[in-house]
């Protein structure tokens, strides 16, 4: 395996077992609060996250000249991210809404004692 930072479990399961991968794949539950976004200032529209499998599950495709992301299949692995050459896909974590209320209710707390 290369460095820790690339190393993919899907990928590396997929090159000893590749027929199993995709049921795998399908069976993984979602990483919580975990999305993959199109940086579309940097997507070309290429087609080589689809043609080039990226996404084992097919959750990406090509559409109006710009990579999509279906968020109901995406399982928020991350491979796309370090497999784009134009580093259009992006991980980002996207808190649920009970946390993002409960963060806007500490931060003046916590503001307050360092004042």
């Amino acid at each position: 395996m290369s460095g820790e930072k690339d190393f993919c479990p899907l990928c590396f399961l997929r090159k000893k077992t590749p027929k199993i991968v995709k049921d795998l794949a399908l069976k993984l539950t979602r990483v919580p609060c975990v999305h993959i976004r199109v940086r579309e200032d940097r997507c070309t529209g290429c087609g080589a996250c689809v043609r080039q499998r990226f996404c084992l599950i097919g959750a990406i495709s090509v559409s109006n000249g710009k990579a999509r992301v279906d968020d109901r299949l995406c399982r928020g692995c991350g491979r796309c991210t370090y497999l784009c050459s134009r580093e259009a896909l992006e991980l980002y974590v996207k808190p649920p809404a009970i946390i993002e209320g409960m963060i806007r209710q500490i931060d003046p707390v916590v503001a307050g004692i360092f004042k």
